[in-house]
C-alpha cells in the first residue's frame, strides 16, 4: 500500500493532510513524509481509515468495499464509532479554522480603528 491512494481519498473527502495530522496528533510534515512511502505502516493506515470513516479494506483493491450481510451486521456498531471519530476530527479542525479567522478579524478591526484615528 502506497500513499497515493490515501492522498486521493483525502482529496475525494475534501480534507487536507494538515487536518489528518491534527487528528493523528502529529505534524503535517510527518503525515506528508509517511504518505511519500511505498509501504504505509498499518497503524498509519488504520488512523487514516478511522479519520475518513472507512474500513481499512477500502484502501485495497479498487477502493470499493464488498461485504456479506453478516459482515455488514457485525460492522455496523464499529462503523458508527468510526463515523463519530471522523466527525469529531472534522469538528476540531473547523473549530481551529474558526478561531484563526476570528483572530484575523480582530487584528483587522484593530487596524481599521487605528486608521480612523489618523
Amino acid at each position: 500500500m502506497d500513499g497515493k491512494r490515501i492522498k486521493k481519498a483525502l482529496i475525494d473527502a475534501g480534507v487536507s493532510q494538515a487536518e489528518l495530522a491534527e487528528f493523528m496528533g502529529t505534524s503535517p510534515q510527518n503525515v506528508n513524509a509517511a504518505l511519500q512511502s511505498d509501504n504505509i505502516k498499518t497503524g498509519t493506515l488504520e488512523q487514516v481509515a478511522k479519520f475518513l470513516g472507512k474500513p481499512v479494506s477500502f484502501f485495497y483493491g479498487d477502493g470499493n468495499v464488498v461485504a456479506t450481510d453478516n459482515a455488514v451486521a457485525a460492522g455496523n456498531d464499529a462503523n458508527v464509532g468510526l463515523e463519530a471519530s471522523a466527525l469529531l476530527g472534522e469538528l476540531k479542525a473547523q473549530r481551529k479554522l474558526t478561531e484563526q479567522a476570528m483572530s484575523q478579524n480582530d487584528r483587522l478591526l484593530g487596524i481599521i480603528e487605528s486608521m480612523q484615528k489618523i
